[in-house]
């Protein structure tokens, strides 16, 4: 949860005229996941759910990438023309989450436990990078 409650100070901070409501105890509640963060603050400032969600995903897989640029031979470039190939699946993943939404499909399956695991980076005693 380091990141989600680094993203809430930061977006608390950022907003003057402080959409965040003064009874919301979201340290004390553990609501402090980064994608419910995220998507909290992408509905206060009124991003929009498609420009919110797109946003989460790319910062998801620039985070991934970076990673493999830290532990492999991964170069700038390379990285950025992954980046790039991957901006119509964003686009396309965005698209299909509107059928979940709607109760059309059922969400497919996904990694939470890796998800929660990366989340718990910083607080481990062995880690990849120094966080």
């Amino acid at each position: 949860h380091t990141l989600g409650r680094r993203l809430y100070h930061l977006a608390r901070s950022l907003d003057e005229d402080t959409l965040w409501r003064p009874d919301w105890d979201l340290e004390a509640a553990d609501a402090l996941h980064l994608s419910t963060v995220f998507g909290l603050t992408g509905g206060l400032w009124a991003l929009g759910e498609d420009a919110t969600a797109l946003g989460f995903l790319q910062q998801s897989l620039m985070g991934m990438v970076a990673g493999c640029q830290r532990l492999m031979a991964l170069g700038q470039v390379r990285a950025q023309q992954i980046m790039r190939r991957l901006q119509p699946c964003i686009a396309d993943a965005v698209e299909q989450s509107r059928t979940w939404a709607d109760g059309e499909d059922d969400p497919p399956a996904f990694v939470a436990l890796l998800e929660l695991g990366g989340t718990r980076h910083p607080g481990l005693p062995v880690r990849l990078f120094v966080s």
